[in-house]
């Protein structure tokens, strides 16, 4: 009984007085909402600077090479392509590279709508460097618009694919020096195919095209999924 007592006592002496004016403040801490297009808006601001540049630099020297090589510039913007995802690859590690994620875990968005709306305004950019690219392409070569399409396309997704991965199993700068090791590789076996396999972009052969970036276009947002789930099971 006496414990009891003593516990009553001490619960009533150090009890939390009654909140006052509870209701204006919440409603003064209340966020106004903000659109999907002002939140993709917010986030272009805090995509690096050398993202854009480099971006804008390989198209530039792909667009030279269309007309300083002529028909055979396939292989070359080819192989200027991996480097170009190697910009999204590197920017999606960012935040984990700089200890950055727990603190983006406690912004106002969720860590899911920052990676989406920074990779998605990333991805804009180089769809818009793709289709600059594809008329120039088919002007000096046999190829259609879309075979033109789908032979650059591969290449962006493998080192897409395989450069997550790599983010998503090693930590900081060690992922970046992977990921640029798989775009230099990759730009050097497209460099390679024409010489090894001078029947890469047969006519015959594009099925097999098509049925490769369908695939990686699947492993690629599987990748980023991943790359996702795990910072949010941190929270």
């Amino acid at each position: 009984m006496m414990k009891t007592d003593i516990k009553t006592v001490l619960e009533e002496a150090f009890a939390a007085p009654e909140p006052t004016r509870k209701k204006e403040f919440l409603t003064k801490m209340e966020q106004p909402r903000i659109s999907t297009f002002t939140c993709l808006l917010s986030q272009i601001s805090y995509i690096r600077k050398r993202v854009w540049l480099v971006s804008f630099l390989l198209l530039a020297t792909a667009v030279w090479s269309v007309g300083y090589v002529g028909a055979d510039c396939i292989h070359i913007i080819s192989a200027l392509i991996p480097f170009i995802a190697l910009c999204t690859v590197t920017e999606s590690a960012r935040s984990t590279a700089y200890g950055m994620t727990e603190l983006e875990m406690a912004s106002r968005f969720s860590i899911k709508s920052i990676m989406l709306a920074r990779l998605g305004a990333i991805g804009m950019l180089h769809l818009l460097i793709l289709c600059i690219l594809i008329p120039f392409v088919a002007k000096t070569t046999m190829f259609s618009y879309l075979q033109v399409g789908v032979y650059l396309s591969v290449p962006y997704f493998i080192v897409s694919v395989l450069g997550l991965m790599a983010v998503r199993k090693l930590r900081g700068k060690e992922a970046f020096y992977v990921s640029m090791g798989i775009s230099v590789m990759a730009s050097y076996l497209n460099l390679l195919g024409k010489e090894s396999f001078p029947g890469l972009y047969e006519e015959k052969r594009f099925i097999w095209w098509c049925v490769a970036l369908i695939y990686l276009i699947g492993k690629t947002g599987s990748e980023y999924k991943q790359a996702i789930h795990p910072a949010e099971a941190q929270i």
